[in-house]
């Protein structure tokens, strides 16, 4: 007895999950039910000429209580069954119409409530922190807002302008809500360096090629993000050598500044060089790269892991160095 109600259970709240499915399939059904009556008692019982494709027509166009006249029943029988067909189409489209309601303001309220899932994000940000509402906020001049995801770990206290979702970025469901098997690139700016290590573990577990930038609260998690499989991780000591500079050199933090942002006149940008440009020398590629109304100027290049600080116009290209130059709005 108790084997039965809990299989009598189970099955309603399979049916449940999958309500719209089934009231679609319970309306396609009756449709083809009420056609085939509809074909046998006014096509074959009484001879009428009609073929099983009108039939069925017939049912849905009843069933949608739309009724255009160009097909009715002549029989007692076939009236019977419009009367059937009729209140049956009645019940399954209030049905249809109150489940697909209910569906939608589910899936809006999951979503305003970050519980809902995401597609298609090449960037996302993980944190609750200032640091990582600048972070989105600068995404957000370079990147459409459809291309970018959060993920907070607790519910925002004001509305937000981009899709996020809230939980665990370290648990392995609130990283499949987030499609991180699709994503590209992950910001870490957790303020706990425990979690952060620990979402990166998950995180390249999840996705071999993700690229992870995280930021390190102490020199110990800076080694530890690096050995769990952080691609980039940038130290707090970066900010510590940023405000020794702002005590004797103000100029180079307003610099600095400037040139990290893209509201301003002045931007910091990353070019490769590919395989039709390599062997030109710097000052043919920027001739290359040029811009209306925008001014180049390398500041260094990448070639591996060396750095090659202010490179001269007649350096030679290699495929996938990568220049760092400053775009310059004249």
């Amino acid at each position: 007895m108790f084997a039965v109600a809990r299989l009598l259970r189970k099955l309603i709240s399979a049916i449940w999950r999958k309500r719209l499915s089934v009231v679609v399939a319970l309306f396609i059904v009756m449709a083809l039910v009420n056609g085939l009556l509809f074909y046998w008692i006014e096509g074959i019982m009484h001879g009428r000429d009609i073929d099983l494709f009108t039939s069925i027509y017939w049912a849905i166009i009843t069933m949608a209580t739309i009724g255009y006249g160009d097909i009715y029943p002549h029989s007692v029988l076939s009236r019977i069954l419009a009367i059937e067909a009729s209140i049956v189409g009645i019940a399954t489209f209030t049905l249809l119409v109150s489940v697909i309601a209910e569906d939608f303001l589910s899936r809006s309220m999951k979503r305003s409530m970050g519980f809902g899932k995401m597609k298609n994000r090449e960037i996302v940000v993980v944190g609750d922190t200032e640091l990582c509402r600048e972070v989105v906020e600068e995404l957000k001049l370079n990147k459409s807002s459809s291309k970018i995801g959060w993920i907070l770990t607790k519910q925002p206290t004001k509305p937000m302008d981009i899709d996020f979702i809230v939980g665990d970025p370290a648990d392995e469901d609130t990283l499949k809500r987030v499609g991180i098997d699709k994503v590209s690139k992950l910001i870490i700016c957790l303020d706990d360096d425990s979690k952060a290590i620990h979402t990166v573990l998950t995180a390249r577990r999840m996705n071999k090629s993700l690229e992870i930038i995280a930021v390190a609260n102490s020199s110990k998690a800076e080694e530890l993000l690096a050995e769990a499989g952080a691609s980039v991780v940038i130290s707090m000591r970066l900010l510590g050598r940023a405000l020794a500079s702002a005590a004797f050199e103000p100029a180079v933090i307003r610099f600095l500044e400037e040139v990290t942002t893209a509201r301003g006149m002045a931007d910091l940008i990353e070019v490769s060089v590919d395989e039709r440009s390599s062997g030109a020398t710097l000052s043919e590629f920027l001739d290359i790269l040029r811009f209306k109304g925008v001014r180049l100027i390398p500041l260094a290049m990448a070639r591996g892991q060396e750095l090659i600080m202010a490179p001269t116009p007649d350096t030679k290209l290699q495929a996938n160095d990568r220049v760092v130059l400053m775009k310059v709005l004249e």
